[in-house]
């Protein structure tokens, strides 16, 4: 089956044509759709372009590991596991991407489950946008943009609530309500995810020791930076780093 049949027979029940020309007028995002087996059947010029592509049916069919560095690939289908295995999207998550230049930049995803008319899961669909390059629009809608911002920019140094709730004009345990309806959780998770996103991206580029990892990061000393690492992907930052390193696996 060749990329044109396997997108139009994935997309003829789950999402519409006037819709999908639709997400071409919107440069600063970036849209996807995949089956259930991880494989992208669908994704706007935008997305094509940033992952190094000519056009759309070069992608189609491959999935996140024969597009992206496997490091970043793994975190991505983790996600679409959880979107399909619950039901449930993951909206507006920060997370590194790749950008066109070869770089790496902050991006705000969201993705949903697509369901078929009889309510089963056939696969996912979401959209990114790059937080720099969509900071104006976002900016109306995300009372919390200069809080983001600051977290992103400020990760390698200790970040209090309190200065954060200030930041926003909240008190410590309004900011936290509000924020946690925002991005599924407090903010010191969100400080936590984003330490260990940057760490797997200095991990997997391989030129740093863990000790100047773990300092970048924020972390205390590296014992501190293992503990949190382990528990948050599930092995050691020398595993990861064995596994994912540039030139290995």
């Amino acid at each position: 089956m060749n990329a044109i049949s396997m997108k139009r027979k994935f997309l003829k029940r789950l999402v519409s044509q006037p819709a999908l020309e639709l997400l071409e007028y919107l440069p600063d995002t970036y849209f996807f759709a995949k089956d259930a087996q991880g494989r992208f059947m669908a994704a706007n010029n935008t997305f094509v372009k940033g992952a190094g592509l000519e056009n759309e049916l070069e992608l189609i069919g491959k999935t996140d590991l024969e597009v992206w560095p496997r490091h970043l690939a793994e975190g991505y289908r983790r996600d679409d596991r959880w979107v399909m295995q619950h039901g449930k999207p993951i909206i507006n998550k920060l997370e590194l991407s790749k950008n066109s230049k070869g770089g790496s930049d902050w991006f705000c995803t969201t993705k949903i489950p697509l369901l078929d008319p009889q309510g089963a899961v056939q696969g996912v669909a979401g959209f990114a946008r790059d937080v720099k390059k969509a900071h104006s629009s976002f900016k109306p809608y995300m009372e919390m943009s200069k809080v983001i911002e600051y977290i992103l920019s400020n990760y390698s140094s200790p970040i209090s609530l309190k200065s954060l709730a200030a930041m926003a004009a909240m008190s410590p345990s309004q900011f936290e309500r509000r924020f946690k309806k925002n991005f599924g959780g407090t903010p010191t998770e969100y400080i936590r995810s984003i330490r260990i996103q940057a760490a797997c991206q200095f991990l997997a580029e391989g030129t740093l020791s863990i000790s100047q990892i773990a300092f970048q990061t924020g972390h205390y000393d590296h014992s501190h930076f293992n503990r949190y690492f382990s528990k948050y992907m599930g092995q050691s930052a020398t595993q990861y780093r064995n596994a994912h390193a540039t030139g290995k696996g």
